[in-house]
Parts: C-alpha cells; structure tokens; sequence
C-alpha cells in the first residue's frame, strides 16, 4: 500500500495578513501555527486551504495591506505535487515531481475536500455525518433498506399503540353494573304480562264480588224456600259455577312485574352499558397485543440494522450508528470531549480518501496540554497529519506567527 499524500512545506508571502513565511511540517502528528491573535497564523492555514482547494476557499481580499507586490502562495505536498498561487489573479500552477504541468483536477483527485476544511465538517449535523460514514464503509443503500424496515415497523407499532391507548381510554367512559342481567327485558313483553295480571284480577274481584251476592242472595232465598225454590235453584247453579271457577284460583301480586316495568329501562341501559365495555375491552387487549407484536417487529429490524453495522470496518473502534445519527461508544454527539469529536471527524475524512494522510482541522484552543499531547499521539500512530492553528506562544506549537513572519516559541 502506498505512503498517503502529507503536506511537506508551505511557502506564504503577501497573503492576508503574513508577510513572508516558510514552513516545513512534519509528516506526522499534531502540527500547531500558533501566535497571538490577528498575526498571521490562520492566514498560513488558509492560504494551504487556497493553493491546494481553489477559488472556493479564495479570500475576499488575498493581497496583505501596504504589500508591494500580490499575494504568493506554494504548497508542496510529499508525493512531489507543487501548488503554486500568484500574481493579480492568483492564477494555478501544478507541477508533478517529473515536472509535468497539472490543474485543479490533478490536485482534486489527490486531496479529500474535506481535509482542507475540517472545522466545515466537525459543523455537520450528527445524520449528515453518519452518512458521510456510510459512505466510508460502503454501507448507504443497504444501511437504508435497514432503517426503512426499522420506520415501517415502528410506525406500525406506534398505529397499534395508538389503538391501543385509546380503546382502553375507553374503557373509563362506559359504568359497569355487575348486577345488571346479561340481556335486556322486553318491555312490551312485560307490559303484555302487567295487562293480562290486572285483567286476571279484575276477573277475580268480579267473582268475589258476585260470590258474596250470590251468597247473600241464597240466604235470603233459604228463607223463602217454599216460594222461591226455582230462584234458589238458579242461584245454586250460579253459585256453582262461580265456586268452580274461583277453585285453585288466587289474586296475583302485580308488584313484582309493576317493579321491573319501572325500572326496565334503566335495568337495560346497564346491560347496554355492560355489553359497550365488554366489546372496548376485547378490543384494547386486541390491540395491545398487536402492539406488542408490533415491538418485536421494531426489535428485529434493528437487530438487521445493528447487525449490518457490526460486520463493517469503522474508522475508529466503537463507531456506530444509531437512529440514523453518528454515535461513539455508544454516546450521540452532543456527550462526545472536544477530543473525541475531532479525533472521529479526522478519521471519517481520512477514509474517505484513504490517498489523503493531512486535513487542515483550524484552531484548537480549548484542549489542555496533556490532551493535546496524547492527541498528537494518536496522530501520529495514525499516520496522519493534522494542521492547526492555537493562540498560543508556548513550546506545544511547531511554528509561532507574529507580525506575519516565524519566530521563536516561547518555553513551556
């Protein structure tokens, strides 16, 4: 395999606010241009930036204040590649290590873009760089088939969910009456029934009433038997009769059915309301079910997903993706040290062009020296050369700006 492309020297004059420098970096590593601020470091790192990306990283105003002549600007790189900027326009030139002419597309097709802008892309959004990633390991169309199952089962468990949730909010609308009968009265019917008591008992009062006279009648008749023999014997015929009739016979209490007549429509409107309750609650347990069925579903296919992601080679161990977004050791961008975060963005754009061993990271402030130094270790055991720029004078920076020109560091 061969030696990834570095940056081995830069030579700046005139541009923005350096006057005149030159610079040989070190292969590997952690390379800081550090200086007070407004002296010049970062123009050092933005006129690499211009020689080797082109006019998309061309400042408004290359040329330095009260310089004499335009801005000059040359990038060699370790495989022999000389790009040079200069006169009014900045015009390029590219010249190979045999001395053949090259362009823009010549360096294009050696740098990663990214690599000399990697603040550009430590701002993606966590989804924008998890498909930068994807894009590493090849992974992009079948990682989207993955997710596609995942939202398809998820959206399903959700749709049962929902049912769920809401047949069993419900379930709190209907009252139950565990006293209530299975099934409603008819009310006709017992009205029919009412009817046909009331006619029963009008019968039996008749008769009793007519008992009594017919009684009284044969008394008074016992008294005139001599001259009313023919009238008693009708009114024992009568009485006969009547006595037939009345025998095995009683009034009916009507109370009880007069009861429930009063109260059927009440008595059916719990059945009702305990049948309602009945069909929610079968129908929450039902889709509670599919909800869980559902959820396994979900399971599975991010299982696939994971699955998928286990068998590929990451930049760095612990890598992954989860929800669609970048996540290290398990933990989503927004938990990620200032060092994580940098070390991961680096090694994504290192892979994405694997010819490409350098980015240009802009500045480092906020990390202490002993993060800095295990950082630039890293680097280095990684073989990959990482430019920075740190307001700072101290012994952790290869090169110190000020007033547009090197000097000294000052001791640690």
């Amino acid at each position: 395999m061969s030696e990834s492309i570095k940056i081995a020297s830069i030579h700046v004059e005139n541009f923005k606010r350096v006057e005149l420098i030159d610079l040989v970096i070190p292969d590997a590593g952690l390379v800081f241009i550090g200086g007070p601020n407004r002296q010049g470091k970062t123009s050092a790192s933005d006129a690499a930036a211009w020689a080797l990306g082109g006019d998309t990283f061309k400042p408004s105003k290359p040329n330095r204040d009260g310089a004499d002549f335009p801005a000059e600007v040359s990038v060699t790189l370790s495989n022999g590649l000389v790009a040079r900027r200069a006169g009014k326009n900045g015009a390029l030139t590219v010249t190979t290590e045999t001395g053949l002419k090259g362009n823009q597309t010549t360096l294009n097709s050696a740098i990663e873009r990214l690599a000399l802008d990697l603040p550009a892309f430590r701002k993606k959004s966590p989804k924008e760089k998890a498909l930068d990633l994807l894009r590493v390991i090849g992974l992009g169309a079948e990682l989207a088939e993955r997710e596609k199952a995942i939202e398809i089962a998820y959206n399903a468990r959700r749709e049962a969910g929902i049912l769920a949730d809401s047949a069993e909010k419900q379930l709190a609308g209907p009252e139950r009456y565990p006293d209530a009968a299975k099934e409603e009265s008819s009310v006709s019917a017992l009205a029919q029934e009412l009817r046909e008591i009331e006619e029963s008992n009008r019968l039996f009062d008749k008769e009793m009433l007519s008992e009594k006279t017919t009684v009284s009648e044969v008394d008074d008749l016992k008294g005139q038997i001599a001259g009313l023999k023919d009238c008693l014997a009708d009114a024992e015929t009568r009485l006969s009769n009547t006595q037939a009739w009345l025998e095995g016979k009683s009034k009916v209490d009507a109370g009880p059915i007069q009861a429930k007549l009063n109260t059927a429509e009440e008595d059916n409107a719990k059945v009702r309301a305990n049948k309602v309750y009945a069909e929610k609650s079968f129908d929450a347990k039902a889709f509670r079910i599919t909800h869980g069925e559902r959820e396994k579903d979900v399971v599975k296919a991010r299982a696939a997903r994971q699955a998928l992601l286990d068998g590929a080679e990451m930049p760095i161990e612990g890598l992954g993706i989860e929800d669609g977004e970048l996540t290290y050791l398990g933990q989503k961008q927004d938990c990620w040290s200032g060092s994580e975060e940098l070390r991961i963005c680096a090694s994504i754009v290192a892979k994405l062009n694997p010819k490409c061993g350098f980015a240009l990271i802009g500045e480092v402030a906020e990390f202490d020296l002993p993060t800095l130094r295990n950082f630039r270790a890293w680097c280095e055991g990684e073989n990959l050369q990482l430019l920075a720029t740190r307001p700072s004078t101290g012994s952790e920076c290869n090169f110190i700006v000020e007033n547009g020109r090197i000097k000294a560091a000052d001791n640690e």
